[in-house]
């Protein structure tokens, strides 16, 4: 599959998409306020927030997290791929690991931080609790049950988006040589396998923690690999002339719009069950979400208007600070939440706090780093040829 290049396929950082994407963040800044709302319904008991109708969507605002997967499959590959071009597989290595630490792991660490010794103080003197923390730090939390969520609880999503890089990292060369589709549909099979497995072995509805362990098990890398499969199958379609050519037909995005949202209503919108068994649910219906999603970024993606991209420039900047929204908002929602506050008030509370933190976050932290991580690259010179 031959591919002409997309629009700022040579920018040097992964806020590409952003610059040449810019509705892509408006969807970030939303996912990451889903996750806000479903947490604070559900640590302060919210029975009266909504079931129905379109604010019922935030108690399942965890899906918040598989939109993330869906941008991060997309961001990641569609700027890893002319990294790849113009670095060379060591070099490029080597520079996308550095963008990305720099990227990710500043804010992790701090929140984290921040977390153990404002939420999870009991920690440093538990028994085990050293573990607790070294498994944090270094990202592999998520192989334990008890590890999983012991700090801060969103933490294990940032190690699985780490494992998707570092996979993306090791098998770019084989996905752009395949043409990427039969990476994808392996991707695919993959994740129906590693849920089937899941809900296989965790069987003993008596358990208390039946739930939580089916949740740990199936939220694996392996178990979301189709979740990110939309993502990059959007930052394929998009590099292709011939698809860009289809995009601009004036039909192209009312139809495309038409079938996200009939995409959203049968497969995302809660409360609505298509599939005869729990089983097949359980298997298949997170693919039908990220094939939902990916239809939501690709609108987004098309939509280039400027007074469209004005208009929403407040949602945008949510999305601009979204990690640090992300990372933030549970330590905050945990020391507000016994202190006698109705829901709403906690809500909105969080909603201030966070994004008070996150905006400062991103301008003292998250941008300097980054940028010193492209400074890296700016730096790194091609090696020079063996000499006899």
């Amino acid at each position: 599959m031959r591919s002409q290049e997309a629009p700022g396929k040579g920018s040097r950082s992964g806020e590409a998409v952003s610059a040449y994407y810019p509705l892509v963040d408006v969807l970030r800044g939303f996912a990451a306020v889903s996750v806000i709302v479903l947490h604070v319904i559900h640590h302060t008991n919210w029975t009266a927030f909504p079931t129905t109708g379109p604010l019922s969507w935030f108690r399942a605002g965890d899906l918040g997290v598989d939109l993330f997967f869906v941008i991060s499959g997309f961001a990641i590959v569609h700027s890893a791929i002319p990294l790849l071009a113009q670095e060379g597989y060591l070099r490029f290595l080597a520079t996308f690991s550095v963008r990305r630490l720099a990227r990710i792991y500043p804010l992790y660490l701090l929140t984290l931080v921040a977390a153990l010794f404002l939420v999870h103080r009991d920690l440093l003197s538990a028994p085990g609790g050293a573990m607790h923390i070294v498994s944090h730090l270094f990202m592999f939390h998520t192989f334990d049950l008890y590890w999983f969520s012991s700090i801060n609880g969103v933490n294990w999503t940032i190690a699985i988006e780490m494992q998707f890089y570092l996979l993306v990292a090791l098998i770019l060369p084989l996905l752009i040589r395949s043409g990427g589709w039969p990476v994808l549909l392996a991707f695919v099979v993959i994740a129906w396998g590693w849920r089937w497995h899941a809900f296989h072995t965790v069987t003993d509805q008596a358990d208390p923690l039946y739930f939580f362990k089916l949740f740990t098990l199936s939220v694996q890398l392996p178990g979301r690999l189709d979740v990110f499969a939309a993502g990059i199958a959007l930052a394929l379609l998009l590099r292709l002339s011939a698809f860009r050519k289809i995009a601009a037909s004036p039909l192209f995005f009312p139809a495309c719009s038409a079938m996200a949202l009939a995409l959203g209503y049968a497969f995302v919108f809660p409360g609505l069950n298509v599939w005869p068994s729990q089983e097949m649910a359980f298997v298949f219906h997170k693919t039908l979400i990220a094939a939902s999603f990916g239809g939501l970024v690709l609108v987004a993606c098309l939509i280039r208007a400027p007074w469209m991209i004005r208009a929403t420039t407040p949602l945008r900047y949510l999305g601009t600070i979204s990690y640090g929204l992300y990372l933030w908002h549970l330590p905050v929602l945990l020391l507000l939440k016994d202190r006698g506050l109705s829901p709403l008030f906690t809500c909105l509370l969080t909603l201030s706090v966070t994004m008070g933190l996150a905006a400062m976050s991103w301008h003292v932290l998250e941008k300097p780093m980054a940028a010193l991580g492209r400074r890296w690259q700016v730096r790194a010179r091609p090696l020079e040829p063996a000499t006899t």
